[in-house]
């Protein structure tokens, strides 16, 4: 069981889906929701709640105390963080997929690893290149004050975005010459 920051109770592993509850707003609603779910048959003593919601704590029901592992408790926070990082990563493959077929399989060939291990780059270059391959570089220009890329010949240019900038412009096709080795 946990709560949520926005105060609804949510109940992990039910077979059944709980019906929605008032938002918990103070300790008593919290006894109250909790011992309602565990029925007539078993008494609550206290509920332990911590101001920090990340706060790991034990349970204490009736007069056994029930503690979990500290590494399943970790694996179950890092699941939905590693869940969404997929979903994330689909995403912005879809988007290269959709501008370019032959990008998006360079880019998905390239792993972050790979990044890291290459020898001469600054952070700066690492993170550039993170946010070329996840979609998520601004194609905003500062001196045009617009969406527009930065090469003074592509000026004309209708539509402007990261394959644009990084691909299909003729100053950056130069550059990636001059500094990928073959």
């Amino acid at each position: 069981m946990r709560v949520t920051m926005g105060g609804m109770l949510v109940v992990d592993g039910l077979a059944a889906p709980v019906r929605a509850r008032p938002p918990i707003r103070s300790h008593r609603n919290l006894t109250a929701q909790v011992s309602a779910l565990l029925g007539t048959g078993r008494t609550l003593r206290w509920v332990h709640p911590h101001p920090r919601v990340s706060r790991l704590v034990c349970l204490w029901t009736g007069n056994m105390k029930w503690m979990g592992i500290r590494s399943c408790y970790k694996i179950l926070l890092a699941t939905r963080s590693r869940r969404k990082a997929t979903v994330t990563t689909k995403v912005a493959q879809n988007k290269w997929t959709d501008e370019n077929h032959k990008a998006a399989h360079g880019l998905d060939k390239l792993q972050w690893a790979s990044i890291r291990r290459t020898v001469g780059l600054n952070p700066w270059g690492e993170q550039l290149l993170y946010r070329i391959k996840q979609h998520a570089r601004s194609t905003y220009n500062p001196v045009s004050a617009g969406m527009s890329c930065p090469h003074a010949i592509c000026v004309r240019v209708g539509k402007v975005d990261l394959f644009q900038n990084f691909w299909a412009c003729p100053v950056a096709h130069r550059m990636r010459q001059e500094l990928v080795p073959k």
